[in-house]
């Protein structure tokens, strides 16, 4: 066992192989982006469809309107305020540096080091 930086790295040339990323990330920005303009969308269809349906004088307007304020803030709010992505994990995170990488490293420089 080798140590790179103070952490032990593994010495097997097996090891040492890139290997293909688990998971694929999507973009979360645009996709928040996209949620906004949905929550936004919302809440202006809403109003508009309450207005539409007051001058028609029937009551369902209000529930159409409660159902769309409701849709798009909930959608504006886990975006905006808590900064939270629908549909990804809750412990997801970011795929980290490979460990093995250091390793490659030291050994090329190692073996343009004996020249």
């Amino acid at each position: 066992m080798r140590y790179v930086n103070g952490k032990p790295v593994p010495t097997d040339p097996e090891l040492l192989k890139p290997g293909k990323p688990e998971k694929k990330y999507r973009n979360k920005k645009t996709n928040r982006y996209y949620r906004n303009i949905a929550g936004f969308v919302f809440l202006i269809l809403g109003g508009l469809f309450f207005v539409f349906m007051m001058q028609l004088e029937v009551a369902i307007g209000f529930i159409f309107l409660g159902l769309a304020i409701l849709i798009g803030l909930i959608a504006i709010l886990f975006d905006v305020v808590l900064k939270y992505d629908i549909g990804y994990e809750a412990n997801e995170k970011l795929p980290e540096e490979d460990p093995t990488q250091a390793a490659r490293e030291a050994l090329l420089y190692d073996s343009m080091k004996d020249d």
